[in-house]
C-alpha cells in the first residue's frame, strides 16, 4: 500500500533487515498481535497471543549506537 507523503521523502527502516541477519535476540520486542492498516493508512496494532506481528521496541542510547555500527558495517563495499 503506498500512501502519500507530505515529508517528500521516501524512506525504509534498515532495523528490519539487521534483525533478519541478526535474529532477534538484540532487540526488545512488542508482544504478539494483529494489525490493520485502515484506508488512511494508520497502522493499528492490537495484542493478540495469536497473533503473527511483533514490533520493535526503541532501545537507549548505547543500543542505539551499536546499530548504528552494525548498520554502517552492513553497508560497506568490499
Amino acid at each position: 500500500m503506498n500512501c502519500n507523503c507530505n515529508t517528500g521523502q521516501r524512506m525504509w527502516d534498515v532495523m528490519p533487515t539487521v534483525q533478519a541477519v541478526e535474529g532477534d535476540e538484540l532487540f526488545t520486542l512488542s508482544e504478539h498481535g494483529n494489525l490493520t492498516v485502515t484506508p488512511e493508512c494508520v497502522t493499528i496494532f492490537t495484542v493478540s497471543a495469536a497473533g503473527h506481528f511483533r514490533y520493535q521496541m526503541p532501545g537507549d542510547a548505547a543500543w542505539a549506537a551499536a546499530m548504528l555500527e552494525k548498520i554502517r558495517m552492513f553497508n560497506k563495499i568490499h
